[in-house]
C-alpha cells in the first residue's frame, strides 16, 4: 500500500521545483511507498515543461495540469488523485531536511496517528537560516485528540508541518474552499482527528521572501478579511452541534486576530489606516458578543483576550501599524 502522497501545487516555479524534487529523489528509493503529485496550476513560465521532463526520470512523480485556479484548488486536484495512506502538502519553493521521509515513514509505520506534526525552520530564498522553531511548550510524542491539541497547546499550525491521514480528510469531506483555505482546512482536520502527535524533528524548511509584505495585494487582504467572517458563520453553526468551549474560544480569537491583521494590511497599502475603523470594530464587537452570549468563551485565557479586544479593539492593529512604520 502507498504510505505517503506528497502534493505540490505549482505556479510559475520553474526555478524552484527541480530543487525540491531532486531533494525528494535522493530519499525515495526503489520500493519506497511514496508518491509525489505535482499539480501545474496554469503556469505561464516553463513549470509544466520542467515537471514533464522530471517525470520522465522520476518514477515516483505524477504530473497533473489545470487552468489557473489557485493553490487551494490545485491541492484539491492532487488530493482527488492521491492514493497514499497519509497526505503531505508541500510548497514548491520550499525545502526539506535530508531525512524527512525516513522519519515520517517510520512514524507512519510504528506510531500512526490521524495527524503527525513536526518542527520547521525559516530560511531566506538562498537557504540561509533565519529562525528555527522547535522549543514549543508541548510534550513531544504525547497522543491527544485534535480538539485538545488545538485548544490547549502552542503548536505551529501550517499545512506543510504535518502529515494527515487521508481517510480522515476523505471520510469527513474536508476540502479547501472557504478563504483562508489553509486555516479552514486545518481547523476541520483538528476537529475530526481522534489522535494527534507532535514529534521534535525539524523536517521542513520554509523559505521567506524578505519584505514580501510591501508587495501584498489589497484585494487579497480584503478577500481574507471577508473570509474570516465566513469562517465565523460556518463554525457558529457547528457550535450548535459540538460543544468544546476552549476550542471555540481559541478559534474565535484567532479569527478576530486575523481579521484585524488583514483589515490593517489592506488599509496600510491603501495609504490610510483609519478608513472605516468604526464600521470594522462595530462588526467585530458584534461577532464576539454573539459568541459570548451563548457561553462559548467562558473558559481559558482566550476569554480574557477577547475582553481585551472588546475594551481596547484598536490596540493590536496600532502596535502592528507602528512596527510596520518603524521598519519602513
Amino acid at each position: 500500500m502507498m504510505k505517503l502522497s506528497i502534493i505540490i501545487p505549482c505556479y510559475n516555479v520553474a526555478q524552484y521545483v527541480p530543487l525540491l524534487l531532486s531533494k525528494l529523489k535522493c530519499q525515495i528509493k526503489n520500493g519506497t511507498n511514496v508518491e509525489v503529485i505535482a499539480v501545474n496550476d496554469g503556469s505561464s513560465d516553463a513549470t509544466l515543461e520542467a515537471l514533464k521532463d522530471m517525470a520522465n526520470h522520476f518514477q515516483f512523480l505524477r504530473v497533473l495540469s489545470q487552468e489557473n485556479a489557485g493553490p487551494a484548488m490545485a491541492r484539491n486536484t492532487g488530493l482527488a488523485y492521491s492514493i497514499g495512506e497519509y497526505i503531505w502538502f508541500v510548497d514548491a519553493d520550499d525545502d526539506l531536511s535530508d531525512n524527512c521521509l525516513s522519519v515520517l515513514l517510520g512514524e507512519i509505520e510504528f506510531n500512526p496517528s490521524d495527524i503527525i506534526c513536526f518542527n520547521y525552520r525559516e530560511t531566506d530564498m538562498q537557504g540561509r537560516l533565519l529562525n528555527e522553531y522547535k522549543d514549543w511548550k508541548y510534550v513531544y510524542g504525547k497522543i491527544t485528540t485534535g480538539l485538545d491539541a488545538y485548544a490547549q497547546n502552542n503548536i505551529p499550525a501550517f499545512l506543510w508541518n504535518r502529515v494527515i491521514r487521508r481517510d480522515l480528510i476523505i471520510n469527513n469531506h474536508i476540502r479547501f474552499d472557504i478563504i483562508p483555505e489553509d486555516e479552514d482546512f486545518l481547523l476541520e482536520t483538528y476537529f475530526y482527528a481522534k489522535t494527534f502527535r507532535f514529534i521534535p524533528d525539524v523536517l521542513y524548511y520554509y523559505k521567506i521572501m524578505i519584505n514580501s509584505f510591501s508587495r501584498g495585494n489589497v484585494k487579497t487582504f480584503v478577500k481574507y478579511y471577508n473570509g474570516y467572517y465566513a469562517m465565523l458563520d460556518k463554525y457558529y453553526v457547528r457550535l450548535e452541534i459540538f460543544r468544546n468551549d476552549v476550542f471555540w474560544a481559541k478559534m474565535l480569537f484567532n479569527c478576530c486576530k486575523n481579521l484585524v491583521i488583514n483589515f490593517n494590511r489592506a488599509l496600510i497599502l491603501k495609504g490610510d489606516i483609519y478608513d472605516s475603523r468604526y464600521v470594522f470594530y462595530k462588526r467585530l464587537r458584534k461577532e464576539i458578543l454573539r459568541y459570548q452570549k451563548n457561553g462559548y468563551t467562558n473558559r481559558g485565557n482566550y476569554s480574557f483576550l477577547l475582553k481585551i479586544f472588546l475594551c481596547f479593539p484598536c490596540l493590536p492593529d496600532m502596535i502592528a501599524y507602528i512596527k510596520y512604520k518603524l521598519k519602513n
